[in-house]
C-alpha cells in the first residue's frame, strides 16, 4: 500500500466515517421503493437518508457527484440481484445508466437522473423472483436468462450445469413445476412485451433477436402465453402514449 493511499485510510476513519454496508443500503431501498411516496419523494428521501455517506470519493465536488451516482447504480442492481432478477437485465440496465453519468453537471440534474433511475428499477423490482432452487436449477435459469436472445436448447443447459439432458428434465420440472421448455416460452415472451412496450424494433427484428425460427411461430408462441398477437400487444403501447398525451392536454 502506497503512503497516499493509507494517509486518506487514516484519514477517514480518524474523523469517524463509515461507509454504510450491504444491509444498511438495502435496508433504505426497501424502506424508500415500499413506501407510498412518488418517485420524486422517494429520491429525495433517498438524498436526505444517505447524503454523505458514501463517502469522500474527489476533491472536485462534480466528480464526487458522478462516483457517488455510480455507486448509486451499483446499490441499485445489488438490490435487485438480491431478488434473484435477470442478472443480465439489470446489468445492462446498470450499463446504460452509467454512460449517462458523464453528462451530469449540477444536484438538480442528478436528482432527476435518480428518478429515472429509481423509475426503472422499481419496473425491474416487479420482475423478482423470491422462490430459490437448488444449484443446478439456478444455475440453469441464470444460463437461461444469459441466452434468451438466441435458440435455446435442452442440452446445451444441461451441458452448462454439468448433468444428463434426461436428469434436467426430471429436477426442473420437480423444483418449478414447469419443463424446461415451458420456462424458456414463459421468459421469451416476457422479454419480447418488454422489446413490444418499449422499443421501435420491427416485429420480425424482435423474432429473430430472441431466437424464433420465424415471425410466425414467435406470433403463435407469443398469443399463447399472452393472449395477444405481438401486434395487438404494441398496440396497448400507443393506446397508452395517447391516453397519456391526452391527459397531459396536448
Amino acid at each position: 500500500m502506497n503512503k497516499e493511499c493509507f494517509q486518506f485510510i487514516m484519514n477517514n476513519r480518524i474523523s469517524g466515517f463509515q461507509h454504510p454496508n450491504r444491509e444498511r443500503i438495502m435496508e433504505l431501498f426497501h424502506t424508500v421503493l415500499h413506501s407510498d411516496m412518488t418517485v420524486q419523494e422517494q429520491v429525495q428521501k433517498y438524498f436526505e437518508k444517505l447524503d454523505g455517506e458514501q463517502g469522500f470519493l474527489s476533491r472536485d465536488d462534480l466528480t464526487n457527484l458522478q462516483y457517488t451516482l455510480v455507486n448509486d447504480c451499483f446499490y441499485f442492481c445489488e438490490y435487485l440481484l438480491g431478488y434473484n432478477v435477470d442478472k443480465e437485465l439489470v446489468y445492462n440496465a446498470s450499463d446504460y445508466y452509467i454512460n449517462q453519468i458523464s453528462r451530469i453537471r449540477t444536484r438538480e440534474s442528478a436528482i432527476k437522473f435518480l428518478e429515472s433511475l429509481t423509475d426503472t428499477f422499481l419496473e425491474l423490482e416487479r420482475k423478482k423472483r423470491l422462490v430459490s432452487y437448488s444449484f443446478r436449477i439456478e444455475r440453469s435459469l441464470q444460463y437461461i436468462d444469459q441466452k434468451l436472445y438466441g435458440p435455446i436448447t435442452l442440452e446445451e443447459v444441461a451441458e452448462a450445469v454439468s448433468v444428463t439432458p434426461q436428469y434436467l428434465t426430471t429436477i426442473f420440472k420437480e423444483e418449478t413445476g414447469m419443463t424446461l421448455y415451458q420456462y424458456i416460452r414463459k421468459r421469451k415472451a416476457e422479454e419480447a412485451k418488454m422489446l413490444l412496450l418499449y422499443s421501435n424494433e420491427p416485429i420480425t427484428t424482435i423474432a429473430s433477436s430472441l431466437g424464433f425460427s420465424s415471425n410466425a411461430h414467435f406470433s403463435a408462441a407469443f398469443k399463447t402465453m399472452t393472449g395477444y398477437t405481438p401486434k395487438e400487444y404494441r398496440r396497448r403501447r400507443e393506446d397508452m402514449f395517447s391516453i397519456s398525451r391526452k391527459g397531459e392536454g396536448i
